[in-house]
């Protein structure tokens, strides 16, 4: 699933008002269809709600199941909305054969939740497993790098983050972390500078397995 944040915005209600995190996210990717006989047909009535994420999405994308190209792009003549899902026909296409598609639905939920970010994450600096400066799974087996960021995040408020050495012998230091609103800060001790260090995240998007973070700053 991937998950958006949205801006702070208002909501007023009889004389006062009261600030929301507005949180948009997405399915995972869906196929079950293919482009034989009259088309694809990959209608929102044949997904289980639990596979969509709510009863009523407010946006749809597609891809091609091949490249993984949006629709954006293509530009092919299809049938999408996130109440009706995707239908291609395949006598609407120049070549009378549509290409195989897949959908994913967004639902928006109020309040950006914890239980996201809970888990252990490395920075994928390549595209390995999803895109590029992502950050994936400790599980998920990447190239071998010098160093790479990683940090652990638990349920009751405490992390680990691998901390850089001179010597190559990165290791694990206990910490802290917290999220207010979208903004995530990790601490953790730096036995050998004797200091605390504070890094700054804004949480941007959940891609399935992955979680997209933009850094802010570290201070100390």
């Amino acid at each position: 699933m991937k998950l958006f944040i949205k801006p702070l915005i208002s909501i007023f209600l009889v004389g006062f008002s009261l600030n929301a995190l507005s949180a948009v996210i997405w399915s995972d990717w869906l196929d079950r269809d293919n482009q034989s006989g009259n088309g694809d047909y990959e209608l929102k009535q044949y997904f289980s709600q639990s596979a969509i994420g709510c009863s009523n999405p407010i946006d749809i994308q597609a891809r091609e199941v091949e490249s993984k190209t949006s629709s954006d792009i293509l530009l092919k003549p299809l049938i999408m909305s996130p109440n009706y899902g995707l239908a291609c026909i395949n006598s609407w296409t120049p070549n009378t054969q549509c290409l195989d598609w897949e959908i994913r639905f967004a639902c928006e939920f109020w309040d950006l939740d914890e239980q996201h970010l809970i888990g252990e994450w490395q920075k994928d600096l390549w595209g390995e497993v999803s895109e590029a400066g992502l950050y994936v799974p400790l599980s998920h087996s990447l190239q071998p790098a010098r160093y790479r960021e990683a940090f652990k995040l638990y349920a009751n408020g405490t992390a680990e983050f691998k901390v850089l050495a001179s010597n190559d012998a990165h290791y694990f230091s206990d910490g802290q972390w917290n999220l207010k609103g979208d903004m995530l800060e990790i601490s953790y001790w730096i036995k050998y500078r004797n200091v605390t260090s504070y890094h700054l995240y804004r949480v941007v998007s959940k891609q399935g397995s992955a979680l997209e973070l933009e850094f802010i700053t570290q201070y100390y």
